[in-house]
């Protein structure tokens, strides 16, 4: 459903800092979605990625995304972006029944 750099939204501070720009330009985007981290992956111009590089043209998922993600941590993820929790919690829960 959603791209891996919507999660990076998670934390806005470690998401400025990891681009080198100012954290109202995070800001402005969440707030155009009322907060809804899940509705900013709107459309391909304006998807999470593709205002990562807008922001930072170099921006890297593996070399740039990943270690902001490792920043931010899955537990601030999980409490940001409801339809990762809930998809994390599907693989958790499917995990835990096939142990038995």
């Amino acid at each position: 459903m959603h791209e891996f750099e919507t999660l990076l939204f998670s934390d806005t501070e470690i998401l400025a800092d990891g681009l080198n720009i100012r954290k109202e330009r995070i800001d402005d985007v969440i707030i155009q979605f009322s907060g809804d981290l899940e509705r900013i992956n709107n459309s391909r111009e304006t998807a999470p990625s593709k205002r990562l590089e807008q922001w930072f043209p170099s921006y890297k998922k593996t070399v740039t995304g990943i270690p902001i993600a490792e920043r931010i941590g899955v537990d601030q993820m999980r409490n940001s972006v409801p339809l990762f929790d809930a998809w994390l919690k599907a693989i958790e829960n499917a995990a835990g029944s096939e142990a038995l």
